[in-house]
């Protein structure tokens, strides 16, 4: 043998990521269920803080129009028996944060510093693991996701400053997994379905007056994750994984009341989206290295292909990214204690306004985690 049975596995690794920071789509946390593979029963919270350092010129030449957000998230599992578990978990799943007021915009472009929008998604997930052998699982779940009571202006279609109430969906997940515990194999693969958000609103400012907004939407994608992890010398684990969530079909849409050439005509109930998200795959790529009975470290590559370097939307305006994370952890007992920090680099970005081109360049974002996690 080339390493110690068991004695890695992810649970070892510190991984802070900030989900999809702004690349592909709205990701924030990927559907936690790493904790169904904790031995006996375990719950963990962990805590992260996002910054993002985007600029563009005409519109943003002098401050992000990304504001810092924070991440707080809770999993647990319980384990029946021998065959069967029950996961809960409680997280940021996506947000849509987006804020051109303290951005620099001025002079001609000074009307796009009103933009701002200010959405985000918990979810809640209840999951059912199997255990079929000593090498299969399998795994169901239900999440239920809620908007927070938001607000938002998107300068035009529609006109004014959005009200816009919470909002419910609910979506299945189904997952299976291969384990080799004697060399701290494991391969899982989760599929979960796509959410809908129906956003009824209403505007200040509008020509019209108070309007009610009846068909806004907004949604989480379905989407496939798979996650691997294998010892490939003593106390040495390589792991990695690949998400790719269908965001192109999960747009943030509103009414429209303006036509293409800036005039209004009243609301025509007729959706537009205002994102461009799209469907891309984000993956990773790390080493963990256990160093005694109490400490290990990790390194984590990280990548996503840029769907674009030019659009239209001012919600999303990065092209790609690439991070790399450093973590570590510390275990006492049945106590454990990780940290980690990202460091994220964003591509390059050209949105097309009545002004010109407004170009995002040397976009940034770091990301620094907390996670505290007991076996019971």
């Amino acid at each position: 043998m080339i390493f110690k049975p068991k004695a890695l596995s992810m649970a070892m690794v510190a991984i802070c990521s900030a989900g999809s920071v702004v690349a592909g789509g709205a990701d924030v946390t990927l559907m936690p269920t790493e904790m169904m593979f904790e031995k006996g029963n375990y719950v963990e919270v962990s805590v992260a803080k996002v910054s993002r350092d985007v600029t563009g010129t005409i519109v943003a030449p002098s401050g992000s129009m990304y504001p810092d957000y924070n991440v707080r998230n809770l999993a647990a599992k319980i384990e029946l028996n021998d065959k069967i578990s029950i996961g809960f978990a409680d997280y940021l799943s996506a947000a849509i944060q987006v804020d051109y007021r303290k951005a620099g915009a001025s002079g001609s472009a000074a009307g796009y510093a009103a933009a701002f929008v200010d959405l985000n998604i918990r979810s809640r997930l209840l999951a059912v693991k199997y255990q079929v052998n000593d090498n299969v699982s399998i795994l169901g779940g239900l999440k239920y996701s809620k908007t927070s009571n938001a607000t938002a202006n998107v300068l035009k279609n529609p006109l004014g400053s959005l009200t816009i109430p919470s909002a419910t969906g609910s979506a299945a997940a189904l997952g299976l997994a291969y384990e080799k515990p004697d060399i701290a194999l494991r391969v899982s693969a989760l599929y979960q379905s796509a959410t809908k958000f129906n956003l009824p609103m209403t505007t200040a400012g509008h020509p019209q007056g108070a309007v009610s907004l009846v068909n806004g939407k907004a949604g989480l994608p379905k989407s496939m994750t798979i996650r691997f992890q294998s010892g490939i010398a003593k106390d040495t684990l390589v792991f990695g994984s690949a998400h790719r969530g269908d965001w192109l079909k999960s747009q943030v849409e509103f009414d429209t009341d303006v036509n293409a050439a800036g005039a209004f005509i009243g609301l025509q109930n007729k959706l537009d989206a205002r994102s461009s998200f799209t469907t891309t795959t984000a993956y990773t790529l790390g080493l963990g290295r256990k160093l005694s009975e109490k400490y290990a470290v990790s390194a984590t590559y990280g990548w996503e292909k840029g769907s674009g370097a030019t659009g239209t939307s001012l919600l999303s305006t990065t092209n790609g990214k690439k991070s790399l994370t450093l973590g570590g952890k510390y275990t006492n007992g049945r106590m454990t204690v990780s940290a980690g920090y990202s460091r994220i680099r964003l591509g390059s970005y050209t949105a097309t306004t009545p002004l010109g081109g407004a170009v995002f360049s040397n976009s940034s974002a770091n990301a620094i985690g907390l996670k505290l996690g007991i076996s019971l």
